[in-house]
């Protein structure tokens, strides 16, 4: 049996998810009172955030004989709904757009969207509909106008403006956000504490860092965080070579900038160029695409700290002296360097326009 992290932590219950709190109570209520809620439900968020998960946990709820209170299901194993794969019952029906994807499959399949069952609810998810054509999502406006009374439609979507209006209009539309990276951070280490003895040549310092790096680099899913995770249970003290850290550059590059004008009074400037150019030459080992998810990372922490928002220890040394100024956030976030994340040479350019930005600073005098 195949025991990847990704596949055994599934959690089968909404208080066993992590995040997405709207979600969670929403689908709650509707598990609560199935008679009187919508029965076409969009999910759109972002790959990786559990829509397909909260999906299979709805069917379970809704069809659990011993759900909670609050319209959960109750997750035992000895219950005939939660001790199944829910996947396998006949309460739940998943389809992807390769096989809804056109009006003529949408008409073949149109007999089998009901449930000829009185008791219970069929939970029907059609997942990746933003791929789906607009004659065949027409072709399924005609079916949730009149929907089953014991049948629930589930809509996923990475996409939701590719969606037909008049769907969107027939729904009951519940937003996924990436999941906030201390909430993964906490999640993983009740993870790693259950799984102790698959890091156990790891130090508890070793463990602690490799779980911050997955958090941010899992980019707010799940997903990513438990398969980044299985490979440190797998590779030990060999995952800090497979999984490098963008942070220290970045805050080096930043303090070089900052302090720019000190150094080329205290140091030799061509020198101090050559070590600009190394930092910058060191980020280029990284792909584009995660350059930038690490600087909109940095970016919000270090604007949360110049708004006294949150503390920050690893910034203090470094910007503390530009604490308010109003220049500084401004510089972080322009857009002719964001704009700039697109290949290595644009990459360096916007590096060096940042680095001439931050030496226009001046210490202690508000920029």
């Amino acid at each position: 049996m195949i025991k990847v992290l990704v596949l055994t932590e599934k959690p089968k219950t909404f208080r066993e998810m992590v995040g997405q709190e709207l979600v969670k109570k929403s689908l709650l209520k509707i598990s609560k009172n199935p008679e009187t809620s919508p029965r076409i439900i969009l999910l759109s968020g972002e790959y990786g955030t559990g829509k397909t998960l909260a999906s299979k946990i709805f069917t379970s709820a809704l069809n659990c004989p011993n759900k909670l209170a609050d319209g959960d299901a109750c997750g035992k194993e000895d219950c005939p709904i939660c001790g199944q794969k829910i996947e396998e019952s006949m309460f739940y029906e998943e389809y992807d757009s390769a096989i809804v994807g056109n009006v003529d499959t949408i008409k073949e399949l149109r007999g089998t969207f009901y449930f000829g069952y009185t008791k219970g609810y069929k939970v029907i998810v059609l997942d990746e509909c933003q791929l789906i054509s607009k004659t065949a999502q027409g072709a399924l406006l005609k079916i949730f106008e009149h929907p089953e009374p014991n049948v629930f439609f589930i809509i996923c979507t990475t996409d939701q403006d590719k969606l037909l209006q008049t769907i969107v209009s027939r729904s009951l539309v519940l937003c996924y956000n990436k999941i906030n990276y201390n909430d993964i951070e906490e999640y993983l280490h009740k993870i790693v504490n259950k799984y102790s003895q698959r890091c156990s040549e790891l130090s508890t310092d070793e463990v602690d860092t490799n779980i911050k790096l997955i958090a941010r680099k899992s980019q707010g899913h799940i997903r990513n965080a438990l398969m980044l995770l299985d490979n440190m249970f797998l590779l030990g003290k060999d995952f800090k070579n497979l999984i490098k850290d963008i942070r220290p550059h970045y805050l080096e590059l930043l303090s070089m900038g900052l302090n720019y004008n000190d150094y080329i009074k205290r140091f030799d400037k061509n020198e101090v160029d050559k070590n600009i150019s190394r930092i910058i030459n060191d980020l280029l080992y990284f792909p584009i695409s995660e350059l930038k998810t690490e600087y909109e990372l940095l970016v919000l922490d270090i604007s949360k700290y110049i708004f006294n928002i949150n503390s920050n220890n690893e910034l203090d040394s470094i910007i503390s002296k530009f604490r308010n100024n109003i220049k500084l956030f401004n510089i972080l976030n322009d857009k002719v360097i964001y704009n700039l994340f697109t290949d290595d040479i644009q990459f360096q350019i916007a590096m060096l326009i940042l680095i001439k930005n931050l030496s226009s600073l001046k210490i202690n005098n508000g920029g």
